[in-house]
């Protein structure tokens, strides 16, 4: 049975596999996008587990049980494919240059901070902070697109709503922590500890929105008739 820290798995599991209905029904690109995004992230979740557990040393190598150098590295590639699925759901000519340098921008950092700066053998705290910045605005700026649609529409009925809500709800959470990663790590451990469990509940919320984000149909997705009645 999983401990608690693994919980996130299970929605993290469904919502990948039924992410894949997005191929067989003809999802528009963006959701798809989004479907391997979340394959990706299982297989890396399932890699990293794998490592600590038993890959780390076999008869052929060992190495540290640390898979820090394995979160590190999908860091800024997890920062560039939500990144794209925002490029796609997103309509402002503007906005979509602006994630096109904010594309290169992160890249060239993440690979940098990765190999050069705070290397493998270290949380990647700058490169977090800065893909999260990305992540937030990016999310916001999806609701600010829906709040200027002149129609009224089901806001549960579009897949990017939930995916834009987990992602603003779980990297605004998580961003203070890796802002003051530092001063919690060495002057307030016990507040550290306790966010981890913090960002257990977050992870699990995050995927159950995303799980929900594939039980809709964004074809489906047609605004209701503005009513010619004024509030």
């Amino acid at each position: 049975m999983l401990s608690f820290n693994y919980i996130y798995l299970l929605p993290l599991l469904l919502s990948a596999l039924l992410s894949l209905r997005s191929f067989r029904l003809g999802w528009p690109k963006a959701y798809r996008i989004f479907s391997l995004f979340l394959i990706l992230t299982l297989l890396i979740e399932a890699f990293a587990i794998s490592w600590k557990w038993y890959l780390h040393s076999t008869g052929s190598w060992s190495f540290s049980r640390s898979n820090l150098w394995i979160y590190d590295g999908f860091i800024t590639v997890r920062g560039l494919l939500i990144m794209l699925f925002y490029y796609l759901v997103l309509t402002s000519k503007l906005l979509k240059k602006l994630i096109s340098y904010g594309v290169a921008i992160l890249s060239v950092f993440g690979i940098l901070n990765y190999f050069l700066i705070q290397t493998p053998h270290h949380i990647n705290t700058h490169t977090i902070v800065l893909a999260n910045c990305f992540i937030i605005f990016l999310a916001l700026a999806y609701f600010r697109q829906l709040l200027r649609n002149k129609t009224l529409i089901r806001l549960n009925t579009h897949s990017a709503f939930w995916i834009s809500l987990g992602n603003f709800i779980y990297y605004s959470g998580t961003l203070p922590f890796f802002l003051l990663f530092d001063y919690l790590i060495f002057k307030q451990p016990t507040i550290a500890n306790s966010y981890l469990f913090i960002n257990d509940i977050l992870n699990i919320l995050l995927y159950s929105l995303y799980l929900i984000a594939y039980l809709v149909k964004p074809w489906e997705q047609q605004p209701l008739q503005s009513s010619s009645q004024q509030y």
